[in-house]
C-alpha cells in the first residue's frame, strides 16, 4: 500500500519550501523501498477448510492458488514501514513546532517594540 505521492527517485514529494523559517527539504527524506512483504499462508489448511465447506478438491486448490497469487501482487505496509513513516513525521512536526515557537517570540518582540514607540509618541 502506497501511503502518499512519490516524487523522483522514489522520494516522498514534499513542497520545496513553506511559510516557516526553514525548508522542508532540509529534513531527512522518508523513502519507500518497494520489497516483498512476507506473509505466511498455509495453503494446505486453506484447501482443507474449503473442502470441508463443500468445495471440490480441484476447486479448492484453484481458489487457494488464486488467493496466494493475489496476495503476492498486493503492496502491503508492514508495521515496520508504518513505524518508520511515523518517526519521520514526528521529526517533521517537532521541527515545525519549534519554528512556530520562534515565530511567536519574534511577533511578540516586534509587537512590544511597536507598543513602546506608540506610548513614547503620545506620552
Amino acid at each position: 500500500m502506497v501511503i502518499g505521492p512519490r516524487g523522483p527517485a522514489g522520494r516522498w514529494a514534499y513542497p520545496t519550501s513553506n511559510r516557516f523559517a526553514g525548508n522542508v527539504d532540509d529534513l531527512p527524506a522518508v523513502t519507500y523501498a518497494p520489497r516483498m512483504t512476507a506473509i505466511t499462508f498455509d495453503t494446505h489448511r486453506f484447501v482443507r477448510k474449503l473442502e470441508a465447506a463443500g468445495f471440490e478438491p480441484r476447486q479448492a486448490e484453484a481458489v487457494a492458488d488464486a488467493f496466494r497469487e493475489a496476495q503476492g501482487e498486493a503492496e502491503l505496509a508492514t508495521k515496520r514501514d508504518i513505524e518508520r513513516l511515523e518517526s519521520g513525521l514526528d521529526a517533521r512536526f517537532e521541527r515545525v513546532d519549534g519554528e512556530l515557537r520562534l515565530n511567536r517570540w519574534t511577533i511578540g518582540v516586534l509587537l512590544a517594540g511597536v507598543i513602546s514607540l506608540v506610548l513614547k509618541a503620545y506620552f
